[in-house]
């Protein structure tokens, strides 16, 4: 198998995920209200995917998830992830989740993304 054909299969897997990111969204913010056990919890989807300029096998899609229960430490939020990404049914989903308090998202995060889409719980 060449890298092309590899690329290819790819890029075919993650299709789905582009093409319907927001079903996604709501999923992953689902799973993360569950596991976080905060049913206010937001799902902001930003980047290239909300600017219709995401290239699947390219890109990722950003996820971010807002909510005061959030866990502060790399460690806890790498293991968040992976269990939202095991609950979703793919580990290698081109999902790129980020995790932010409230207050964070104001201090920093509101004011680097310039387009989203908002999912709320």
């Amino acid at each position: 198998m060449s890298l092309m054909d590899i690329h290819k299969r790819i890029v075919k897997e993650e299709e789905k995920y582009f093409k319907d990111f927001r079903s996604y969204a709501v999923m992953i913010r689902d799973i993360a209200s569950r596991l976080l056990g905060d049913n206010d919890l937001e799902v902001i989807v930003f980047g290239s995917v909300v600017k219709n300029k995401a290239i699947p096998g390219v890109s990722d899609i950003d996820i971010l998830i807002v909510s005061s229960k959030v866990p502060l430490k790399p460690r806890l939020q790498a293991e968040l992830r992976v269990k939202i990404l095991r609950e979703l049914g793919d580990l290698l989903a081109p999902f790129e989740i980020h995790f932010a308090t409230p207050e964070i998202y104001r201090k920093w995060y509101k004011k680097m993304i310039d387009k989203s889409i908002v999912i709320k719980g």
